[in-house]
């Protein structure tokens, strides 16, 4: 099912580090996503395509933290048909959203907790579930007892999942292996309306949060997440966090994730598709379907708030007690954006690369000038 299919693997073979890099840098497979080879049987014009072969990712001591992520896919990886993408889904950041467009809009299968309603939990082989006009892989990976048990029955190597999803992200890493690696994203939303979307909706929908609790409690350490972006991803649950583990966040994020954000969502999803490997259909008229549905809910989204709230005004009490809770997030939340500026000449769209080419050209006239 991977994109393909066919396994295109080379012989195995690696690259040492050129001269002057760390370990963590050095490319793991020969340059070059795909290697041409002389025509066979004699008939011109006839090309094997072949992979460069994964390697074992070596990391020098101070890259240590990247081991247990080792087969997540680095951005500078070539893509593989073996690879499994990842959705590291932060909430009340677009994740059903992202969801709905690959479930819904493209007719791809998700491994995320849908598929074990029923009490498939407990199934001792892997399945495709159809449910509610999308289909799952029938396993938990939001949970990490679920994650262990889909790690068990080999949900990577199955090709049955077009997509894992989960918050989870370092136990995740269980789920992939050198031949099966992980190809991660992740949707970024403002810390503070992120925090706020969150209060409301413990209010409004779990209801595990009081409605006497107002908004200035909550942020002073009632309910409210210190920094959850940071936390998860440089797994750092307990005690202070650090500048260094902010460092860290980084570079795992600038080294392991495509990154994408709820208020440019449609050039997001753009990315993440072309990333994933993922295409419309040929025929006209079903492209055009899918096509409708991701910009119908790019625009419009799912699962948002049922009730309008208003966001903390700046120099208000509730948002600088929510700034202060979140502020190694809206630190990570500024270099997310300078990551996707970065990445828009690989992954953007035409029209977001040509705006980047001419905001390049100004710079350099100022410069001049």
């Amino acid at each position: 099912r991977r994109r393909g299919g066919a396994d295109v693997r080379g012989d195995r073979a690696s690259l040492p580090a050129p001269d002057g890099a760390s370990a963590a840098s050095a490319p793991t497979a020969a340059d070059g996503a795909v290697a041409e080879l002389p025509p066979e049987d004699g008939l011109p014009g006839e090309f094997e395509y072949r992979f460069p072969p994964p390697s074992e990712k070596e990391y020098d001591d101070e890259h240590q933290y990247l081991v247990p992520l080792r087969y997540f896919s680095d951005m500078s990886d070539p893509s593989r048909p073996t690879d499994v993408p990842y959705f590291f889904h932060v909430p009340r950041a677009g994740g059903s959203t992202v969801k709905e467009v690959v479930g819904k809009c493209l007719g791809l299968v998700q491994a995320s907790d849908v598929g074990v309603r029923d009490g498939h939990g407990e199934d001792p082989v892997l399945q495709v579930r159809d449910i509610k006009e999308s289909r799952y892989v029938n396993v938990d990976t939001t949970t990490v007892p679920g994650i262990q048990r889909a790690a068990a029955l080999g949900l990577s190597s199955s090709g049955l999942a077009d997509l894992v999803v989960s918050s989870y992200y370092h136990e995740s890493a269980g789920l992939y292996d050198l031949d099966h690696q992980g190809r991660a994203f992740i949707i970024f939303r403002d810390p503070v309306q992120r925090a706020t979307s969150m209060y409301w909706y413990r209010i409004e929908e779990v209801g595990d949060l009081d409605r006497s609790v107002s908004i200035e409690d909550y942020a002073q350490g009632n309910g409210i997440e210190n920094n959850w972006m940071c936390r998860f991803i440089a797994n750092r649950m307990t005690g202070e966090l650090t500048k260094d583990d902010l460092e860290e966040a980084k570079e795992i994020l600038r080294t392991k994730f495509l990154v994408g954000f709820v208020d440019d969502l449609d050039e997001s999803l753009h990315r993440i598709m072309k990333y994933a490997g993922w295409k419309y259909k040929d025929d006209s008229t079903e492209r055009m379907k899918q096509e409708d549905c991701v910009k119908d809910l790019a625009a419009h989204g799912t699962n948002a708030n049922p009730t309008e709230y208003e966001l903390p005004k700046r120099g208000s009490q509730a948002h600088a007690l929510i700034s202060w809770q979140t502020q190694f997030d809206s630190k990570l939340y500024s270099y997310a954006k300078e990551l996707f500026e970065k990445q828009t000449k690989e992954w953007g769209t035409k029209e977001r690369k040509k705006e980047l080419k001419k905001r390049k050209k100004k710079g350099v006239a100022r410069l001049d000038g």
